[in-house]
């Protein structure tokens, strides 16, 4: 009678026991869910928002209907942004648990070539230009608020230079 209770006792305890343990492992061990910030993702960005917003002032300046505003006085320029998204894109598809990041320079370069494709068709007129730029603007901020939330920064502190208000 007595070695039903000593085994009894030991089934009360084995679970706690074990969950206890299990926890103790798990302190231990550390889970990373995202990448650790990176500095060349925020100059890569920047080096994008400085081309893209050149192009984008210059093309908002221009007259819709003059020559100088036509697809292939650009083209250069939009290759060249195209090569910069495009080793953005490897970069951060490279890294582990980036896949924030990732998505959004993809995003990005999705609205690359919806302007690329728009301006092949028309000039667009200032207007156009200047919605394409808040919404371009608007990713960049965001791949960098990710940047800066990866190293400790708050987001509402950032200032992202080629945003409008």
């Amino acid at each position: 009678m007595q070695s039903i209770t000593l085994m009894g006792w030991h089934k009360r305890w084995h679970i706690p026991l074990f969950i206890l343990c299990f926890s103790l492992l798990g302190g231990c061990t550390s889970v990373t869910l995202m990448s650790s910030y990176d500095e060349k993702t925020e100059q890569r960005v920047d080096q994008f928002s400085k081309s893209m917003n050149q192009l984008l002032v210059q093309l908002e300046d221009i007259d819709a209907t003059a020559p100088q505003c036509a697809y292939a006085q650009h083209a250069s320029t939009y290759q060249d942004l195209k090569v910069q998204l495009r080793i953005m894109h490897m970069h951060e598809q490279a890294k582990a648990n980036n896949t924030p990041t990732h998505k959004q320079v993809a995003s990005l370069q999705k609205r690359l070539q919806l302007l690329i494709d728009d301006h092949k068709r028309i000039c667009q007129p200032a207007v156009a230009i200047n919605i394409a730029q808040r919404q371009i603007n608007s990713m960049l901020g965001n791949i960098l608020k990710l940047e800066h939330n990866k190293r400790g920064a708050k987001p509402n502190n950032l200032f992202f230079a080629g945003a409008k208000p």
